[in-house]
């Protein structure tokens, strides 16, 4: 009798913790190369936010300033050849 006694709290214990594994939801495949959850539109809309910020506040101002720059140096390159030909005749 003290043997069952014993014994029967363990398989007690044992067939709850079996239940409390039974019930719980099995993970999703997640994590793998390419993971089409909810994250995936996610980073879309992250992306194309800061896309579009980087380009308002970064990309537009430096082409800006690079384009007068290079305009700048064209026209001193054009006056600096005219002045050779002046020069040399």
């Amino acid at each position: 009798v003290g043997q069952a006694s014993a014994a029967a709290p363990q398989q007690w214990q044992l067939a709850s913790t079996a239940a409390l594994v039974a019930s719980m939801p099995t993970p999703a495949h997640a994590g793998g190369m390419f993971d089409f959850g909810i994250t995936l539109p996610f980073v879309a809309i992250t992306f194309l936010v800061m896309m579009a910020t980087l380009n308002a506040l970064w990309y537009s101002p430096v082409t800006a300033e690079v384009d007068d720059r290079n305009a700048k140096l064209l026209k001193t390159l054009s006056e600096a050849t005219d002045m050779l030909s002046k020069a040399d005749e």
